[in-house]
């Protein structure tokens, strides 16, 4: 989609490279509508740029991530290339994300946890995977305390962790750990 801008032809940022904002939606009869969550629209909603029916902000079937620079997918490239260990929480591994993050798992050995009340993963040769079944509010801060241990054990001099989610006067119960692995398994009370 092209749109003239002082006598140029521009391409619009908002088809694959911005996102809007309810703000910024045209025309403000369906702004109004959509922000007190009312329907049906009289028409739909239009580009503030290039005038144009927005296109939903969503993946097509013919589309990928990297078609959609909002999406920043090359960033979770990147973060994808320099992990040593990858952490699902809560996924159902329904969507694309999940299956890359699992591809790149299986091809670099990267050990997976999946802190999970229902979706459990199956490990196999290619997947190092560990499982951990329960509530996140449980078995997160069992994770925390974990990494605050292997930090301490390997005297890091600055926190890997800066956030504190444990309270001094709720300290969760120690974890119990396999004898047939060195990785942890978590196992809530």
């Amino acid at each position: 989609r092209k749109f003239r801008q002082q006598g140029r032809h521009m391409k619009c940022p908002f088809r694959q490279q911005q996102s809007l904002t309810l703000d910024q939606i045209e025309p403000l009869s369906v702004r109004r509508l959509l922000k007190e969550g009312k329907g049906p629209l009289p028409e739909p909603p239009r580009c503030p740029a290039c005038h144009n029916v927005l296109a939903p902000q969503a993946l097509l079937f013919d589309e990928g991530y990297h078609s959609h620079d909002f999406y920043e997918f090359q960033k979770m490239e990147e973060w994808l290339s320099e992990a040593e260990v990858i952490v699902f929480v809560g996924t159902s591994f329904a969507v694309r994300l999940p299956e890359v993050a699992l591809e790149h798992a299986r091809t670099a050995g990267i050990p997976v946890y999946n802190f999970n009340t229902f979706d459990m993963l199956e490990p196999s040769v290619s997947l190092n995977c560990s499982n951990i079944r329960g509530k996140s509010e449980v078995t997160l801060p069992l994770l925390l305390q974990e990494v605050e241990e292997l930090q301490m054990k390997l005297d890091h001099p600055e926190p890997l962790l800066n956030s504190k989610i444990i309270s001094s006067d709720s300290r969760p119960p120690r974890l119990r750990r396999s004898s047939r692995r060195r990785r942890p398994k978590y196992e809530s009370p």
